[in-house]
């Protein structure tokens, strides 16, 4: 019969082999390294290394910080099987991943992605689908910094979108779309602020704003 320090331990340790091949499946997901995760969450690298490999005693606020860094709950991180969940649930695409700057020249086919970030898609055939990073706070509150904008070119805009749109010669940006009397209207896309809606006739509207996924700055 198992002595309860026994068995604590043994809790213990199969919590850690979750740890370690759901931190390993998230990494490999997201395409990212230790180095990224301890720059962005501030955990050391050795105590991810360390998790990775199915060692340690992590903090809650450790397991709090990488939690939230892959957008999961602690209690994912812990317990559960998350490749099988995401193999029944969806299937995994690597989109491209640009930053805001450089909308224009990857649209111009003047740069190439050199990063994805993986997702669930509907359609893995669907090529139309790319990813925006966010590299600063011009677009808060809407878009902080570090966020991840999942767009597609082939979306239909409907009334109260965030496109992405070229207005007449100015670079390439994302606005909130009204459909209007004579065509599309164009605003700030926050709701938190003041709405100005501007009529144009020289736009070209890119692409549609899927989904948005908030990571840690």
């Amino acid at each position: 019969m198992q002595s309860k320090n026994d068995l604590a331990e043994e809790e213990i340790d199969n919590h850690l082999k979750k740890i370690s091949k759901n931190l390993n499946y998230l990494m490999s997901l997201k395409n990212t390294d230790t180095q990224s995760i301890s720059d962005r969450t501030s955990v050391g690298v050795a105590t991810i290394n360390n998790l990775k490999k199915g060692h340690g005693n992590p903090t809650i606020m450790t397991l709090s910080s990488i939690a939230d860094f892959f957008q999961v709950s602690i209690g994912d991180l812990t317990d559960n099987n998350l490749s099988e969940e995401s193999s029944a649930h969806g299937k995994v695409k690597s989109l491209p991943l640009i930053r805001y700057d450089e909308i224009d020249g990857y649209l111009a086919k003047t740069f190439f992605a050199t990063k994805t970030y993986s997702t669930e898609v509907d359609n893995l055939q669907d090529d139309s689908l790319f990813c925006i990073e966010i590299s600063n706070n011009a677009l808060s509150p809407e878009f902080e910094r570090g966020t991840i904008c999942i767009v597609s070119a082939n979306e239909n805009v409907c009334d109260g979108d965030i496109a992405l749109v070229k207005i007449k010669e100015y670079p390439i940006c994302f606005r909130r779309v009204f459909l209007g009397v004579n065509g599309f209207q164009f605003s700030n896309i926050s709701l938190e602020s003041e709405i100005n809606i501007t009529e144009c006739t020289e736009y070209v509207i890119i692409g549609v704003l899927l989904n948005k996924i908030n990571r840690l700055k």
